[in-house]
Formats: C-alpha cells, structure tokens, sequence
C-alpha cells in the first residue's frame, strides 16, 4: 500500500492541474428552456469554448465544442465550432446588462420595443 502513495499522489495532483487547466471565464446564456430556446456559451481561459442548446424537456441538450477570440476592447466575439460556420457575435451594454447579439441585432436591441429581442438574446452570466 506504501507503494502506490506516491502513484495516487501524482495521479491526485494531475488531476487537480488538468481541472483548473479549462477554468471558464465567462457565461453567456438566455436562459431558455420554456418561452424560448436556450442557448449557454462557456469560454474558457485556454481559448475554447462549449455551446449548449437547451429546451425545458430533460435530455434535451446539445453541445458544440470549438475556439475563440475576443477583441482587446472584448466587444467582439468570435465562435469558430469544431464543425460549421464561425459566428460573430457584439456586445451592446443596454440599461445595466451586456447583450452579445449578431451585427444586424445591434442597433435594433436598444430600441424601448425590442423587450422580446432582449429577453431571447445572450447575457453576460456570473460564472
């Protein structure tokens, strides 16, 4: 039992580094499932990212792995999926929460009348 102290050890430690490794930075998400589609974006610190779509039916869930960059100003986001089209999604602070939306969305979301375009878009999410 001596013997393998050691191997658990270092199987423990590498472990822990490869969890702290794809530690998430931020959360987009627009908290669907009933009303709406959801859709949650975690990115992570190594440059990936995981997308998930979600409904309120249990085991309905798909998830897309893939890459990205955010621009130095972070208004600009770039999805480029394992498989598929890369996306670009703008951050556009309106009121007291940051949406990310595609071009054509930008302006549209700030109008008083879009409540629907608001509620359906992605937020920023405390991780």
């Amino acid at each position: 039992m001596r013997a393998l102290q050691p191997l658990l050890f270092l199987l423990c430690w590498v472990l822990m580094l490869g969890c702290a490794h794809e530690s998430t930075v931020s959360f987009l998400d627009n908290h669907g499932g009933f009303s709406h589609a959801g859709r949650r974006i975690e990115l992570h610190s190594d440059g990936s990212y995981s997308d998930t779509g979600y409904t309120d039916v249990i085991g309905n869930e798909s998830v897309e792995h893939g890459v990205y960059t955010l621009n130095i100003e972070k208004t600009h986001l770039t999805l480029s999926p394992a498989s598929g089209e890369v996306e670009h999604l703008y951050r556009v602070d309106y009121g007291r929460q940051q949406y990310w939306v595609h071009e054509q969305e930008r302006r549209r979301i700030t109008q008083s009348g879009e409540s629907w375009l608001r509620q359906i878009s992605l937020r920023v999410d405390a991780p």
